[in-house]
């Protein structure tokens, strides 16, 4: 199934869950980690970033500390995020 847009009702959470992420950096944020901080349940963290246009990629964490592969999510930035620290300049 591809992904699709998300519906008005879903986008303040996918924009919490996008803000968590991106707050995360570059070593980015477990799905348990991210339903913790954002209050939202981690079947519905999966289903937000994974079946609608997100900012967040999901990866394989081999190394989490359950000791089982977990998702792990990290923040795809935009030309705008690359740019904003030359901008203030």
């Amino acid at each position: 199934m591809g992904k699709t847009q998300v519906s008005e009702k879903d986008r303040p959470d996918l924009e919490r869950l996008e803000q968590i992420v991106k707050d995360a950096g570059h070593a980015g944020i477990g799905t348990a980690e991210l339903s913790k901080k954002s209050g939202t349940n981690p079947a519905r963290v999966r289903s937000l970033l994974n079946d609608h246009f997100s900012r967040a990629s999901r990866s394989i964490d081999p190394n989490s500390k359950a000791g089982i592969p977990a998702d792990r999510w990290v923040y795809k930035q935009t030309a705008d995020d690359i740019s904003a620290p030359h901008r203030a300049k």
